[in-house]
């Protein structure tokens, strides 16, 4: 299965002169089965990411079952939310802790150009 995109070409208010179909983008799509909590999806992946989504709903699943041990929650929705929870956390997490390992990386940089900077002035001055 593949996506076209059609580009509709409007002159004023009237209907369209043109309807220009471009195979912008071809993305292939397969539909895979995942098991969640002994439950099975069938879902669409992009052609290639299918062993990525396996993974993906094996995590979620493992995820699911510790919270419903720890808890005693058998409901699959609240499950789900809880997952969900726990996951965004833990993804805003790891978003933080990136942000602050970009800005420690510029800090280091900017150090860097000032050092490099420094040091070519002062062989510079040398030279003269």
């Amino acid at each position: 299965m593949s996506h076209l995109l059609a580009l509709f070409v409007w002159y004023g208010y009237s209907r369209p002169k043109w309807v220009i179909v471009l195979e912008v983008l071809k993305v292939s799509v397969n539909r895979i089965s995942i098991n969640l909590l002994g439950r099975v999806f069938t879902v669409s992946c992009p052609e290639g990411e299918e062993a990525n989504l396996q993974a993906v709903a094996a995590n979620l699943d493992d995820i699911m079952q510790q919270i419903r041990q720890r808890t005693h929650i058998h409901n699959r929705e609240e499950l789900a939310v809880m997952a969900a929870l726990q996951l965004g956390y833990e993804l805003s997490k790891e978003k933080n802790r990136n942000e602050s390992l970009q800005n420690e990386m510029e800090q280091r940089i900017l150090l860097l150009q000032n050092t490099l900077e420094q040091a070519l002035v002062e062989h510079t001055r040398k030279a003269e």
